[in-house]
């Protein structure tokens, strides 16, 4: 019979996703591994968003992604679970900041008119001439 405490130690298993925030050296800066994590992991979402965009939600497989992001379709799968893990990334920091902005506009002494004109003008500047207005036609289609 095997020892008890061989197989429990062989069963444990080290957790090898950590985060880049957990790898900052003692003068707070990012690790170069932490950095080309966070890279490749910038590389995916970005490359998401190009698919996406494209070819729309159902169209878009994760192997494009992972062409398009330079890495291969495995590493995708270390940083989001699925493909909708990874849209839903990709509304959360892109998306879900300027809501916050939009639904809380600074509040100034002038009109409801000026109010009215300044989200208008956000609204424009930040989604409409941006990719994020992507995003937006991607979740209403």
């Amino acid at each position: 019979m095997r020892n008890p405490e061989l197989k429990k130690k062989n069963t444990v298993r080290p957790n090898i996703r950590r985060s880049a925030q957990n790898e900052r050296g003692n003068n707070g800066h990012l690790s170069k591994r932490a950095a080309g994590v966070s890279e490749r992991r910038d590389a995916i979402v970005a490359a998401g968003l190009k698919e996406f965009t494209a070819r729309g939600f159902e169209a878009t497989r994760l192997d494009d992604v992972a062409r398009r992001a330079g890495v291969a379709k495995g590493t995708i799968y270390l940083h989001f679970k699925d493909k909708e893990a990874l849209f839903q990334e990709l509304v959360r920091t892109a998306l879900v900041p300027l809501i916050s902005r939009l639904a809380n506009p600074e509040l100034e002494s002038g009109s409801v008119r000026a109010m009215m004109e300044g989200f208008v003008i956000l609204l424009t500047r930040e989604v409409i001439e941006t990719r994020r207005g992507d995003i937006v036609r991607l979740i209403i289609s």
